[in-house]
Order: C-alpha cells, then sequence, then structure tokens
C-alpha cells in the first residue's frame, strides 16, 4: 500500500506526507529512548557498574535514536539533531553522575563516545565504502567506473585560459 497517510507506522519510520520533515520520526524515536531513562536509573540504583550501563545504552537505546539513520541524516534541522543529541546528554549524565555539570564535549570524552551527527556521518560513510565493495549486493547497481583518459580529456577541455 502506497497510500499517504500522516503517519507510517508499518516500516516504524515516521514522516510528515505533508511537508516530508522527519519532525514526526524524531519525536517518536526520542520519545521511544526516553523510555529507557528509567530503567537506566533502575540500573544505576542497583549498583550495576557504568561498563554494564555504557553497554546498555549501546546495545538497547543508541540503535534506537540511530534508526533509519541513512535515510534521514541529511535531512534533520538543527532543532531534531539537538533532540536526539539531548537524549544521549541525559543518559550519558544518569550512567556517568560525575559529568552533571560538564559541557556536553566533556561528557562524551569521559563515556568515550562520539555525538550522535558525527556518528550518524560514520555509518552513513561506512555503509558507501561497503557498496564499493565488489561481494556487497548493491554493488551491481552502482554505474560503471568512468575512463581516466576520457575524464582528462575533459578537465583539460574546461580549462580554458
Amino acid at each position: 500500500m502506497s497510500t499517504c497517510s500522516t503517519e507510517r507506522r508499518r516500516t516504524a519510520v515516521y514522516s510528515s506526507c505533508e511537508d516530508f520533515s522527519w519532525h514526526n520520526h524524531t519525536e517518536a524515536v526520542t520519545s521511544k529512548a526516553t523510555k529507557h531513562h528509567k530503567f537506566s536509573t533502575q540500573l544505576k540504583r542497583a549498583g550495576v557498574p557504568h561498563a554494564l550501563l555504557l553497554h546498555f545504552y549501546l546495545a538497547v537505546t543508541r540503535p534506537v535514536l540511530e534508526y533509519a539513520a541513512l535515510v534521514w541524516l541529511q535531512s534533520l534541522n538543527k532543532s531534531q539533531k539537538n533532540q536526539t543529541e539531548a537524549t544521549q546528554k541525559t543518559e550519558i549524565r544518569i550512567i556517568y553522575s560525575c559529568t552533571c555539570d560538564t559541557p556536553y564535549t566533556s561528557a562524551l570524552f569521559v563515556a568515550g563516545l562520539e555525538d550522535l551527527d558525527t556518528r550518524r556521518h560514520l555509518l552513513s560513510h561506512n555503509f558507501f565504502k561497503s557498496i564499493l565493495l565488489s561481494t556487497s549486493c548493491l554493488h551491481s547497481l552502482l554505474p560503471l567506473p568512468r575512463d581516466p583518459e576520457l575524464l582528462s580529456r575533459l578537465m583539460s577541455s574546461l580549462q580554458i585560459s
């Protein structure tokens, strides 16, 4: 079914059909990830070590924040990026209470993490690098490589003095 509704929930990627923004998706993803904060807090109160709390975040919460990131990476506005970063920031502060009064970059350093925007760009870069491998199932969809000799002739003809 390709009918346009206000939200598409079958694939768990939410987008608005009126303006094709990712606002609904960002709201849904951050809302779902925020629900994990309570569990992380309970684990911390139970005396779970920092390393295991961080592992929980990396295994359970961060994948929620990164869901379908390759699709919406370039379409996020600054407030949507800040919304996802705020969720990670809160989780780091739950895990490492010593980071409560420190800047976000310092908290990232303590946790040994990168900000989500950097991570999304890295995921995108790695995905497209993997497509270039001949073993990738998507490799056959790439156009054939251009002839370097032809390219150099075209480039030299464009350089008019």
